[in-house]
């Protein structure tokens, strides 16, 4: 499971949560990492995206997944700690 948050605390919780699922957590703490990632291997169960990243936004990742065949069946779980309304398509 690609796990994409900055915040540490936060990543170590969601990857706690995976390992107790029997999956394996595999973290980036920013967008751009976490393309360069999918973009090189699609073989992920699943994917959590915080909204609000460094360097790429995780809507954008959710886009760019999308996009392509390979990661477009891919599940994701957006999720941000912002109090704002978040809206995209």
């Amino acid at each position: 499971v690609l796990i994409v948050e900055d915040d540490v605390l936060t990543a170590t919780i969601i990857s706690k949560i995976v390992e107790k699922a029997d999956l394996t957590p595999v973290v980036s703490h920013d967008g751009q990492e976490a393309y360069k990632m999918l973009a090189s291997d699609s073989n992920f169960a699943a994917a959590v995206f915080d909204i609000e990243l460094p360097k790429i936004r995780g809507t954008d990742l959710l886009k760019f997944m999308r996009s392509e065949k390979s990661l477009y069946s891919i599940p994701v779980i957006m999720m941000t700690a912002s109090s704002e309304y978040v809206r995209f398509q």
